[in-house]
């Protein structure tokens, strides 16, 4: 599958541990699998030019020398009701374990739109500088298209 995010210019290649129905469709994630999603650093946008160009330069994000913010996920589990994502995330060259949690899927014809979310905390990635300009953890949202192969 190939999964995009509903950003422009942020992509990712996912193979999810979500099954085909009989029917053509989706039906719920089998809990086998594997997830690589890649996005570029230099998409990174929060609605502020300024702050955008702050965060992606040198001293957070470093997109020149990083350009790629990676996550690779072989299990996915079922906890309290909820469907969770566990991979590692990969930003400036350093992987941390993030479990995503998958909060809504919704079947559109021959995709499957899902939208997961997660928190983290930067300095496990040596993002420690320029304090003020975010929080030392961080949450964020994915908005994922994903289409069979």
């Amino acid at each position: 599958m190939t999964a995009r995010s509903a950003r422009p210019g942020c992509s990712t290649r996912a193979h999810t541990p979500t099954s085909p129905s009989s029917r053509g469709g989706w039906s719920r994630p089998t809990g086998a699998g594997s997830c690589t999603a890649r996005i570029s650093a230099a998409s990174f946008r929060t609605g502020n030019p300024s702050r955008d160009g702050a965060a992606r330069s040198a001293r957070l994000l470093d997109a020149s020398a990083h350009p790629d913010i990676t996550f690779i996920s072989r299990r996915l589990e079922q906890a309290d009701g909820r469907w969770v994502l566990h991979g590692l995330l990969s930003v400036r060259g350093k992987a941390h374990p993030v479990e995503l949690l998958i909060e809504e899927t919704q079947p559109a014809g021959p995709d499957l739109h899902a939208r997961a979310s997660a928190g983290i905390d930067r300095y496990d990635f040596g993002i420690t500088k320029v304090k003020g300009l975010a929080a030392r953890h961080l949450g964020f949202r994915l908005d994922i298209v994903a289409h069979r192969l």
